[in-house]
């Protein structure tokens, strides 16, 4: 029996390492066996556990084979949370990240993508100028709450987002019923396999809202197996990755779905939750277009081809924009230029000769005058643009453009 169970779960693919424990019983008549079976995407070298504040840890890895474009996310002490990507040098996955959030009890996480879309690889803690407690922490959970319906327990979970999303400053999302359908079909589908993943037989988040007529501009997804709705919220807390997507100040529609599986003692509970961006204002978006339009206008002119508008090219571009916009005397354009072109070479994107270039200005045209523009090695742009500073007369705007081949 035994043996019927490795040999279908090995066929399964889901696993590549396992351990197995036997004992005998008293009277040496009976033999227990259990077989535990484990996923090992990535070998990390040994850190600190005690790093001191404003370290600066060298943070390398080896990843198992069939993942890939692994990722770091670290919550600080104070909730919020930085990531960033590791760059591959010599066979090795290497990024410096930098402890500057003060003293106390830092997340960190690793994140890799497999077949079935992305994936925690390592999840622990770091002790920044504090003592690692000496014994394990083990917390004292009441009963889950049992919910009759899974709508019960759906509008419970919305609830709690709501309620944290309160506790950062953050609005309220809009519960969207097309995108509640969405997530309870994934969250069913979930259910039946008895694995939280992101990409299945029906393909990725972005495939599934394909056909829902909903314009948006980023779609964000958490997935998770659970007893409670309330269980499954604090362990997407504890995930830097997950967290992150909850309190997301730029996503504005909430989908959640809930598969419930009944039983005497406790229930299985599969969770789906699904942020997205819906398509940014009139006036900007209209800026955008006629930037594009002016763009390819000045090519024309000078005997270029026309540059095709690339969507995932223009969402690094929002992301960068919007990251200048946000921290004005904090972020170096320098800088953020040359962390957005280390993004896209380290990304999946199959694109060459990547430039970027970032203004402040209130006047789009002055993108004209860029050089990249007039490239003839480019065939793809990226456009990014969020407001700068509404007090300044007449308003600015940050511009990213991204300029590669593909």
């Amino acid at each position: 029996m035994l043996r019927l169970a490795f040999r279908f779960e090995i066929r399964r693919g889901r696993y590549n390492i396992f351990g197995i424990g036997t004992v005998r019983s008293p009277d040496q008549k009976n033999t227990a066996v259990t077989l535990l079976l484990g996923r090992r995407q990535t070998v990390i070298d040994p850190l600190p556990a005690c790093p001191v504040p404003s370290e600066r840890i060298d943070l390398r890895l080896r990843l198992a084979p069939g993942y890939r474009h692994p990722s770091w996310l670290l919550a600080q002490p104070d909730g919020m949370v930085i990531k960033g990507i590791l760059k591959h040098q010599e066979g090795i996955w290497k990024a410096m990240i930098g402890l500057d959030a003060g003293r106390g009890t830092y997340q960190m996480e690793i994140l890799v993508h497999g077949l079935n879309g992305p994936e925690i690889a390592a999840l622990f803690p770091l002790y920044v100028g504090t003592a690692k407690p000496g014994l394990p922490v083990i917390k004292l959970r009441p009963a889950p709450n049992r919910y009759p319906t899974p709508k019960e327990a759906e509008k419970a979970l919305i609830d709690l987002i709501d309620s944290v999303r309160s506790r950062h400053n953050l609005p309220k999302l809009i519960v969207c019923e097309t995108l509640n359908s969405v997530a309870r079909r994934h969250s069913l589908d979930l259910l039946n396999r008895r694995h939280a993943v992101h990409r299945t037989s029906s393909g990725s988040l972005h495939d599934r809202l394909k056909n829902t007529n909903i314009p948006f501009i980023r779609a964000l997804e958490n997935v998770s197996l659970s007893t409670s709705p309330e269980t499954a919220h604090e362990r997407f807390l504890e995930s830097p990755s997950h967290r992150i997507n909850i309190l997301d100040p730029n996503t504005t529609h909430l989908g959640i779905g809930i598969a419930m599986e009944r039983s005497l003692q406790e229930d299985i509970l599969s969770v789906c939750e699904v942020f997205i961006e819906k398509t940014p204002p009139a006036d900007l978006a209209n800026i955008k277009k006629q930037l594009f339009t002016m763009i390819n206008q000045t090519r024309k002119n000078r005997g270029r081809f026309a540059l095709g508008l690339d969507t995932q090219l223009s969402r690094y571009a929002l992301e960068s924009a919007r990251r200048l916009s946000a921290n004005p005397t904090r972020l170096d354009p320098q800088k953020e230029s040359l962390r957005l072109v280390e993004d896209i070479e380290n990304s999946n994107l199959t694109v060459t000769g990547t430039r970027v270039h970032m203004l402040r200005t209130a006047n789009p045209k002055r993108a004209l005058t860029i050089p990249a523009l007039l490239d003839e090695n480019v065939n793809r742009i990226g456009i990014g643009i969020a407001k700068a500073d509404n007090t300044h007369k007449p308003p600015e705007l940050w511009i990213s453009l991204i300029f590669a081949g593909r």
